[in-house]
């Protein structure tokens, strides 16, 4: 989520962690579930991104992407395990022993919810909690550019959100639906594992499952959505050629299919679908994502000026040009084609500098967040440098 004002007037949590010192408890026993709460309000009030509790280490919280610590008190095996107990059923607990690791939805209140990874480290419990907001904030408030806005207004075809894990995907795909809720009698369908966001229906209807609870798998509840009458489906994330296939298909038949991939440019979205591909298969999987491919939104966040988090965001549009390169097989040409800036697209690059010099980040932070530095350095000398690379076109 981007780091914003969570407002949990109402909600009584007792004392807050900022209260609760260790002098104040000498012959601290393990931690209760209460303490476990004051622990993630601490986390909302202190606008972080994540928890980390790790046995023998103090807790951490991020904020504006940098871990700190949080409370002075190292954690035992035995806090970890109830912490976890606390928040998980006796088939979720089951299932973490067997899997080793597991992923799931923790409610916090009617503003906000975690998403938990327990998982073990070195032979102890150890968790991650990443906040999101259940109030979904506009575009304005997020700072992404009008085109997102245009994506949404889509009727049909594929829109991939990618970037690395804590870019923000999630809670730019949940303004997007959100909007399409809020503006259109659709029915939205999303396939989550585990689900972040909560949505009230408004003008649409939205349906949502979740992996593990409501549904075995992606790719099952994909296909199964088909026969739901949606109009638009999140897939939560493309993780094998299978659900690939399924979101291409269903995109091609005349549904809005929103998903995300861990990649961290346009073009490498691109080569990671074709790469679940084999080579004969390649050309008609090019043709396909030519025809229904309306945009990869490309993000990654960044220390914003004056505190908080702000996107930068890569954008390729489905123009013309665009889809004869991957018809053609010439995805390296495609951050050249990005940089025209048709239809709204923009590079890495582009974004940082207009951030630049809208005030939104410093040259220190675009330098350390671009791919190509030298070629950020050029552009803000007036240059405009072909495709990011070294080129310099007049």
């Amino acid at each position: 989520m981007y780091r914003d004002e969570i407002n949990l007037d109402g909600i009584n949590r007792g004392p807050k962690m900022s209260e609760l010192t260790i002098a104040e408890t000498p012959t601290r026993e393990a931690p209760t579930k209460v303490e476990l709460h004051d622990l993630l309000q601490k986390t909302v009030d202190e606008k972080a991104t994540d928890l980390h509790v790790r046995v023998g280490a103090c807790p951490k919280l991020r904020i504006d992407g940098e871990l700190i610590d949080c409370l002075d008190y190292k954690f035992t095996t035995e806090d970890t395990e109830q912490f976890l107990r606390a928040i998980i059923d006796d088939d979720q607990w089951d299932t973490f022993h067997t899997e080793r690791e597991l992923d799931f939805g923790y409610p916090f209140s009617r503003h906000c919810r975690f998403r938990v990874n327990a998982y073990w480290h070195l032979g102890t419990i150890a968790l991650a909690f990443r906040l999101n907001r259940s109030d979904i904030l506009d575009f304005d408030s997020l700072n992404l550019p009008p085109v997102i806005r245009d994506l949404a207004h889509q009727q049909r075809g594929l829109i991939l959100v990618t970037g690395i894990t804590g870019s923000g995907k999630s809670t730019t795909l949940a303004t997007m639906l959100d909007y399409i809720n809020k503006t259109r009698s659709d029915h939205i369908i999303t396939i989550e594992d585990p689900i972040e966001f909560v949505y009230d229906d408004a003008k649409g209807l939205i349906s949502q499952r979740e992996v593990g609870h409501d549904t075995k798998s992606f790719v099952r509840a994909l296909r199964a959505s088909l026969r739901e009458d949606p109009d638009v489906i999140l897939v939560g994330e493309m993780r094998d050629v299978e659900t690939i296939r399924t979101a291409i298909s269903a995109a091609e038949t005349g549904h809005l299919v929103f998903s995300t991939l861990h990649t961290v440019t346009a073009a490498t979205s691109i080569e990671r679908i074709l790469g679940f591909f084999n080579p004969t298969e390649q050309v008609t999987v090019r043709a396909l994502l030519a025809e229904n491919m309306k945009g990869v939104i490309s993000q990654r966040l960044l220390p914003k000026l004056g505190g908080g988090l702000i996107p930068a965001l890569e954008i390729m549009v489905g123009t013309i040009t665009v889809k004869n390169l991957i018809v053609e097989n010439k995805i390296a040409a495609l951050s050249q084609a990005i940089q025209n800036r048709e239809g709204g697209m923009q590079t890495f690059n582009q974004a940082l500098l207009d951030m630049i010099n809208a005030q939104f980040i410093d040259v220190k932070t675009a330098m350390s967040a671009s791919d190509n530095p030298a070629a950020l350095r050029r552009m803000m000398l007036g240059g405009q440098s072909g495709g990011d690379t070294t080129s310099i076109l007049s």
